[in-house]
């Protein structure tokens, strides 16, 4: 016997035929539409854990879109991350500490690195962070001129007695960073799933020198930072 199409049976074809085919297209849909920038712009961001997160998950995001050749998603993340800035606030390393006494200034001249180490900073979190599967980060400073410190210059009134007393004081370096995507020329982001290509062992993000600051908190006096 010969099947009878109803009437209500090619409304329905007719109503779901669209409706899949708008899902399928959703499904194939580049991520890059759904990717916002979540820090705001030009106010430096602690490297918390929810932050260096956020960072990882887009280096990844960025590594894939490469890969694919992707070129939205990675101009779209790209242009999230500029003018976002973050801020490291550690103990310095400084290669020489000087009086400049004609100026009324001492001068440092720091590196930006660990002091306990002479590499990057190392943060670890209480719990693992997303895509490296491991709990400590590398934080990496790169500045314009690699073999060379930065020198900062604090003014004082008396050098001379300044320097015989500075060792006693408590002094850290606050430094503002902001992370390239674009023609970064760095390993981080192969290193995040790739363990070869960590230096030390251990995942790393590479930051670019924006600013920074010494900042003596027992006399609070402050000396920025130039390359």
């Amino acid at each position: 016997m010969k099947r009878k199409t109803i009437p209500g049976q090619i409304f329905l074809y007719l109503f779901f035929i669209p409706v899949l085919f708008l899902v399928s297209c959703s499904d194939n849909s580049n991520d890059s539409d759904s990717l916002q920038s979540v820090f705001p712009k030009k106010v430096p961001q602690s490297l918390t854990y929810d932050t260096v997160s956020i960072i990882l998950v887009d280096m990844k995001l960025y590594a894939d879109g490469v890969k694919k050749l992707d070129q939205k998603t990675v101009q779209t993340l790209d242009s999230n991350y500029k003018d976002v800035l973050f801020e490291i606030e550690r103990d310095p390393l400084f290669l020489n500490v000087y009086p400049d006494a004609p100026n009324s200034k001492v001068v440092f001249l720091l590196v930006p690195k660990d002091p306990a180490t002479g590499a990057g900073y190392l943060v670890t979190f209480d719990q693992k962070l997303p895509v490296v599967d491991a709990d400590t980060v590398e934080l990496q400073v790169r500045t314009k001129y690699s073999e060379k410190p930065l020198t900062c210059s604090m003014q004082v009134p008396d050098p001379a007695a300044y320097m015989a007393e500075y060792s006693l004081h408590k002094i850290n370096v606050r430094i503002t960073v902001s992370k390239r995507y674009l023609q970064s020329g760095t390993y981080d982001f192969d290193a995040l799933t790739i363990p070869s290509y960590r230096t030390r062992g251990y995942p790393f993000i590479v930051f670019d020198f924006v600013s920074a600051q010494v900042e003596d908190r027992t006399t609070g006096v402050n000396a920025a930072c130039v390359q």
